[in-house]
């Protein structure tokens, strides 16, 4: 009888798919399909079916309910080209809690480089990537060797002719260490030297990795995780980054020559996306708890407040009342640039160049996780607030984001397709490959 069931469910199905056809070839315009007699004697519950397979635009925008966001590949000012390139090198059995592989991208001259957590690197050049996505003319990524067992990559950096590396080291099951390396750079093998080592054991899982490197003080500026629960404290927040003996929950600037490090500023969480310039200016995106992801100008010495001041509450679904103290100031902490409640699952920050559009000068781009867009951002002139944000809808999580001068291209890491997505702006008239 269950079959029977099925089966003729299947073919309602079929015959409805028939009649939508039908009236998608004669009637193409929606206000003609809203004036036929067949389509207004329809119940309610039809016509919106109908609806959602005869308008897939209009679907989008009332699936998501955004008000005035605007989808790819519409913005406020132009509409952007938006391409996906497969990577068709991902490993099933090294995908995470959401069923993705996480990976970062980095440009070297015309390479961009793909780094994957379980510590694969790939490559493939601009013009390859660029040019490929049709059934025959698949990209090809490379691999680069390396001497590393036993690690899950965090970040990459790329310098001077230097890689390096922020990893979890594996010590036994029970004992992960922080660790930075680093190696001359070459696309076809990499011979990594340890510079640095927290010689903390955690028992669980290392966050943030984040590195930039700082031209003032000649040395990485590193982020290291502050929420990382053994199980060892009854309080389900990490007390570490309020610890001056301890490097967990700080940002961390570090002699890239000999691995001698200092404590740059401390009271954070998981800071996933660091800004760099050459002028000395530093902006950090951290990851709140259940809500509270933030935007950060770090200075030296100052304290950003994890785990006593946050805008996001604790991970308990309806807490009774406030965890965390929602003041910063008042506690002598810094207050974020902006907090986002609810989290988007904040992840890099770049800032944007100003040949990108006329329109984007001075635009800083934002990537998301869970919130799958990212946010043209514009701060004021001190970078103490946020004039506004524009939010650019792309659909998936997106781990990183880099932006290609050369070719005046903004490229994604997008984890769910396992892809890089291609930002283009279809007015700009410079060179091409």
């Amino acid at each position: 009888m269950f079959k029977f069931f099925s089966i003729k469910k299947l073919i309602a199905f079929v015959f409805f798919l028939i009649f939508c056809l039908g009236l998608f070839y004669s009637y193409k315009n929606k206000n003609e399909l809203k004036n036929l007699s067949i389509y207004k004697s329809l119940p309610k519950e039809i016509k919106s079916v109908t609806r959602v397979f005869l308008s897939n635009k209009m679907s989008t925008y009332k699936l998501n309910n955004d008000y005035n966001v605007r989808f790819l590949p519409e913005t406020v000012n132009f509409n952007l080209e938006f391409n996906k390139v497969k990577i068709n090198i991902l490993d099933d059995n090294k995908k995470n809690i959401y069923g993705v592989t996480p990976f970062y991208i980095d440009l070297v001259d015309n390479n961009l480089l793909l780094t994957f957590k379980y510590s694969e690197i790939f490559y493939i050049k601009v013009p390859e990537l660029l040019s490929s996505g049709q059934e025959d003319n698949k990209p090809v990524f490379k691999k680069i060797n390396h001497n590393l067992k036993k690690i899950k990559i965090l970040d990459t950096l790329v310098h001077e002719n230097f890689i390096y590396l922020s990893a979890q080291l594996e010590i036994d099951p029970g004992c992960k260490r922080f660790v930075i390396y680093k190696s001359n750079f070459s696309l076809d093998e990499l011979f990594f030297e340890k510079i640095f080592t927290d010689q903390v054991c955690f028992e669980t899982i290392i966050m943030a990795g984040k590195m930039q490197f700082h031209e003032g003080y000649r040395g990485l500026i590193v982020s290291t995780g502050g929420d990382i629960s053994d199980n060892k404290y009854k309080n389900p927040s990490d007390p570490r980054p309020q610890d001056d003996n301890s490097l967990s929950g700080k940002i961390l600037l570090i002699d890239h020559k000999n691995g001698n490090h200092k404590i740059f500023s401390k009271g954070h969480r998981n800071v996933i996306g660091l800004y760099v310039n050459k002028e000395g200016l530093i902006l950090a995106t951290e990851n709140g708890p259940r809500g509270g992801d933030e935007i950060n100008l770090i200075e030296e010495g100052k304290n950003y407040g994890w785990p006593i001041s946050s805008y996001g509450s604790h991970e308990d679904y309806l807490p009774k009342k406030p965890f965390y103290k929602k003041s910063h100031i008042d506690y002598n902490f810094q207050e974020p640039i902006f907090s986002f409640i609810p989290s988007i699952g904040i992840s890099e920050i770049i800032k944007l160049g100003d040949n990108f559009s006329e329109f984007w000068k001075d635009s800083f781009l934002i990537s998301s996780l869970n919130d799958r867009h990212i946010y043209r951002t514009v701060f004021d002139k001190k970078y103490k607030k946020i004039k506004f944000y524009e939010r650019i809808f792309i659909g998936e999580r997106i781990r990183d984001i880099k932006f290609y001068d050369k070719e005046n291209l903004i490229f994604l890491a997008l984890e769910e397709t396992g892809s890089i997505g291609i930002l283009k702006n279809p007015t700009y008239t410079g060179t091409r490959y």
